[in-house]
């Protein structure tokens, strides 16, 4: 009798247990389930949240109102299944940015995404419900950025060499998906200011660049980003019309001679050995590129230098091939962009047919400023030189390589109808 009293005893027991078991295991499985959920939720709001900045952004880039960027973002927000006052559901879309690194700047919008949901186990502890919250900020145009990698797989699309230390006032984005996209040697280092980052599609080496934000004095390393394409696709290359063929003696500035050029077709290219004055306009250079030595002293105020094949140019004599732009180290340049016009903001700009493995040489150091776009969408460049005090200087080629200290500045104020970049807006935060 006894033994059938322990062995009903056994049972309760394991019947209880098991019960307490299952109990706790669809706990468990509750638990498993809400949090899943919130989490869905939270993917699915920030799917809103990026649509709604970036929806705001490509208002804001058209000069749009408050209220209309409000009205955009929460449109974008509703057809990714978030409307602001359905669903215990609130869009919220701040122009400029209140918080972030973005915060106050004119050129992002900020869009914050709640919603109040349900739990389905959770009420069993008195957890009834939870708030899920996204956060987006987009870039209105190209943001903040003044470089541009645009190679889309190569690996170090973006490099610092050596023991330089440019000074960048405004981001740089790197398109290369590669694992070192971006790369930085020897004892470089890339100050940054403003706050702005290196942004890139693929990753970066060593492992934490020498990157610093010399405003909260620290030191940043690369954000991952999207490929925000060409901001420059959208410029209209110059054609003939009436610009004149100049005589060939004007190609070549020799040695301690000051020559004053004026735009026209440059057929052969322009090799510059003393000082050239250049008159506002074009220059195009048609076939032969440009050279200068240590001595040569390039300037002009409201110029764009255009560097193509001679073909379709009138050029007499054979055909010449498009070549590099060479600026050797000691040359003084002094160039600005156009303010107005359909080439405003672009000093230098490449032929897009062009696609060339030969690398422009902008290594002119301390004695070349130069204030606008140099745009060499196929090519790979070298870059040592500067903004003016109050300028700008955006470099946008295949590669960027930093050979040598520079400073870049993001002030277009110059400019009747502001920066030349032209990007779709994009998330940044």
């Amino acid at each position: 009798m006894g033994d059938r009293r322990s062995q009903s005893g056994r049972k309760g027991f394991v019947a209880i247990t098991t019960a307490v078991m299952l109990i706790g295991l669809l706990a468990f499985a509750g638990l498993a389930i809400d949090i899943g959920y919130l989490e869905l939720t939270r993917r699915r709001a920030q799917v809103a949240a990026d649509a709604a900045a970036m929806g705001a952004g490509l208002e804001a880039q058209r000069g749009g109102t408050e209220a209309v960027l409000e009205e955009a973002g929460r449109a974008d927000s509703a057809l990714n299944g978030f409307t602001h006052g359905r669903d215990s559901t609130t869009v919220t879309v701040n122009h400029p940015p209140l918080t972030g690194r973005l915060a106050g700047s004119s050129r992002a919008v900020e869009a914050v995404v709640t919603r109040s949901v349900p739990t389905f186990f959770l009420g069993v502890i008195g957890q009834n419900g939870a708030t899920v919250r996204a956060r987006a900020v987009g870039t209105v145009g190209a943001g903040t950025a003044c470089i541009f990698a645009l190679n889309k797989h190569l690996s170090g699309a973006m490099t610092i060499s050596g023991s330089t230390v440019p000074t960048a006032y405004c981001d740089a984005l790197v398109s290369s998906d590669s694992e070192t996209a971006y790369n930085m040697n020897g004892g470089s280092r890339l100050d940054m200011g403003n706050h702005a980052r290196v942004g890139t599609v693929g990753g970066w080496s060593p492992e934490h660049p020498n990157v610093w934000d010399i405003i909260d004095n620290r030191q940043v390393d690369p954000e991952h980003t999207i490929d925000r394409g060409d901001p420059l696709a959208h410029v209209v290359a110059p054609t003939p019309g009436s610009l004149p063929v100049q005589s060939g003696n004007q190609t070549g500035v020799q040695p301690n001679t000051t020559v004053a050029l004026n735009p026209g077709v440059y057929c052969g290219g322009m090799d510059i050995k003393g000082t050239a004055n250049l008159a506002p306009g074009v220059y195009i250079l048609a076939g032969g590129g440009l050279t200068t030595n240590a001595l040569a002293v390039i300037i002009g105020t409201g110029v764009t230098i255009y560097n193509t094949s001679s073909t379709g140019w009138g050029c007499p004599g054979g055909f010449r091939a498009p070549d590099e732009i060479s600026i050797n180290g000691g040359a003084t340049l002094a160039i600005s962009a156009p303010t107005d016009g359909a080439l405003a903001g672009m000093a230098f700009f490449q032929d897009r047919t062009i696609i060339s493995t030969e690398t422009q040489k902008f290594n002119g150091g301390a004695n070349m400023v130069i204030d606008g776009a140099i745009y060499f969408p196929n090519s790979p460049m070298q870059f040592t030189g500067s903004s003016s005090n109050s300028g700008y200087t955006y470099l946008v080629a295949d590669t960027v390589e930093f050979t040598g200290n520079s400073t870049l500045r993001n002030n277009t104020s110059s400019l009747a109808q502001g920066s030349p970049l032209r990007v779709v807006a994009t998330v940044a935060e």
